[in-house]
């Protein structure tokens, strides 16, 4: 759904968004009614979202949801980030871009700590994106089978992800 900058305050303000964020200066957000059209459809929705996203949608009052956050090593993000950014697809902002998007996921990691209680489980993404999505669908279908977080283990990934972040600024 493409909302006017005018359009998605109102809804903000509106109280009709589960989630949102402003992320590399574009507005992003869940409107509570797609939820509830995709639960009313018997749909489990899937959302790709930022941190602050995760924690809007774990502290709602209305869905309950099962929040993954996906990562990859930091050079394998470099390169995807390169991979997106430079050669046949530069653009004359593409070293900006590049840097902006590093320097998120960098800032990202560093507040992970602070994300953490509202995170189910970590998934590492060093293959491929099909091998990714069997990942998430079996950390989701636990997740509804009652499977407990693995506190010592999203705490020893929150904190390597932290520790890389501040070696690379």
């Amino acid at each position: 759904i493409y909302y006017t900058e005018e359009e998605f305050k109102a809804a903000i303000a509106n109280g009709e968004m589960a989630e949102h964020a402003i992320y590399g200066g574009n507005m992003y957000g869940t409107p509570n009614a797609e939820l509830d059209r995709a639960f009313s459809e018997g749909k489990t929705p899937l959302l790709v979202i930022d941190l602050n996203g995760v924690k809007s949608l774990a502290l709602h009052p209305k869905y309950s949801a099962c929040n993954l956050y996906i990562y990859a090593d930091f050079d394998i993000i470099s390169d995807r980030l390169e991979a997106r950014y430079f050669g046949e697809n530069e653009k004359a902002d593409s070293k900006k871009n590049y840097d902006s998007r590093v320097a998120q996921n960098l800032e990202d990691w560093r507040s992970l700590s602070d994300y953490e209680p509202y995170i189910h489980a970590f998934i590492e993404n060093e293959t491929t994106i099909d091998e990714c999505c069997e990942k998430i669908l079996s950390k989701f279908a636990n997740y509804t089978k009652g499977e407990e977080k693995d506190e010592w283990s999203n705490h020893a990934i929150v904190n390597g992800l932290a520790e890389v972040a501040s070696e690379r600024g």
